[in-house]
């Protein structure tokens, strides 16, 4: 019984903190995640709403060591025929600098159509 009862409490607190519809877990876009010599990308969540599609994830050094993690991610969103459709700079921040990863977060405000391609790719350097 404490058991359901547990299982019933996770799943709605689950419900309420993942909101939107989840693009990438159905297939919708595809996702293609490109590191760089310092560091790689981690997670990635497209969501839909009713601004746009909000994505967000994580940036981890490579090496996996602690600190500042410089560089930032360049965004190409990629139509199903191989056009680009929108290109963005998308910087991270680093909680603390203890931390191992860095997090993003941005909002694509183009339709995306099934079969659409998010490039991410991360840049050592400055934006150039």
């Amino acid at each position: 019984m404490k058991r359901a009862v547990l299982g019933a409490l996770m799943c709605s607190l689950g419900a309420c903190a993942a909101p939107g519809i989840t693009l990438l877990s159905q297939n919708r876009i595809g996702l293609e995640r490109i590191g760089s010599s310092t560091a790689r990308i981690g997670y990635v969540f497209a969501t839909e709403n009713n601004t746009g599609i909000r994505l967000r994830g994580s940036v981890r050094r490579s090496p996996p060591l602690r600190g500042p993690i410089p560089g930032h991610i360049d965004l190409n969103v990629i139509s199903p025929d191989g056009a680009p459709v929108e290109q963005k700079v998308v910087d991270y921040r680093i909680r603390n600098l203890h931390s191992r990863e860095a997090h993003f977060s941005t909002v694509i405000t183009t339709y995306l159509p099934p079969g659409t391609i998010l490039r991410l790719r991360h840049h050592a350097g400055p934006h150039g």
